[in-house]
């Protein structure tokens, strides 16, 4: 699967997992920073839900290196059963800012590091999304 220009690989086994060749081979990974990015939305689709929560931590060696967390107000309710899951209710984003001021903060916070996430392809697909929404280029981490 392909998102933001990213080629997405499901690891089922070490002897079975390909991938084209990386700018980090040479890197050891104890010298590798990666930013782990987990993400809330009122939905399961980009294309019909929005972002109600953002949040980092930006790892290198083993170490925690800083956090990124913010709420973000979606601009549509968040439906019930979605706030059930999550704990994100809409009183709770009535003052949060916009994901347009909020990506940008994420972007220069993960800068330079190996993106990582649980599901990388729902959490992609809603910031590659969000990024076209708000005008900005999706970098190439």
């Amino acid at each position: 699967m392909s998102v933001g220009g990213f080629t997405l690989v499901s690891v089922i086994s070490p002897a079975v997992a390909t991938r084209a060749p990386s700018r980090y081979d040479s890197v050891p990974l104890a010298e590798l920073e990666f930013a782990v990015v987990d993400l809330e939305t009122t939905g399961w689709s980009p294309a019909a839900a929005a972002i109600t929560e953002i949040g980092a931590v930006r790892v290198r060696g083993g170490r925690r290196q800083g956090e990124f967390a913010s709420l973000v107000d979606p601009g549509m309710p968040v439906p019930p059963g979605i706030a059930d899951l999550t704990g994100i209710t809409d009183g709770m984003l009535a003052a949060a800012p916009r994901l347009g001021a909020v990506l940008p903060g994420l972007l220069d916070f993960a800068r330079g590091c190996v993106l990582v996430a649980h599901n990388a392809p729902f959490d992609l697909g809603f910031l590659v999304a969000g990024c076209d929404g708000c005008g900005l280029a999706w970098p190439g981490f």
